[in-house]
């Protein structure tokens, strides 16, 4: 027996997630409390901590927290515009 053979589509005008993505994330939420927590001058120290042990795992919190920084690209060459 075929493994798709009792599959069905969904009908047309009905979702398959009818809650969409969560709009709340609560890593994104833990991460950034644990960033507001730390004194101003404690930011370093962490920082050093955690560069000297894993990091990685700074990184991770940090694009959590905030985002990933965006990366500029230079992208150079023709564009064929004849097709």
């Amino acid at each position: 027996m075929d493994r798709t053979q009792n599959l069905k589509p969904w009908p047309k005008g009905v979702s398959g997630n009818p809650s969409g993505r969560p709009k709340r994330d609560l890593a994104a939420e833990l991460a950034i409390k644990a960033f507001e927590s730390l004194e101003p001058g404690e930011a370093g120290k962490v920082l050093a901590r955690m560069l000297k042990k894993n990091p990685k795992m700074y990184q991770v919190l940090a694009d959590r927290a905030f985002g990933k920084v965006p990366q500029a690209l230079q992208i150079s060459g023709q564009l064929d515009v004849s097709a």
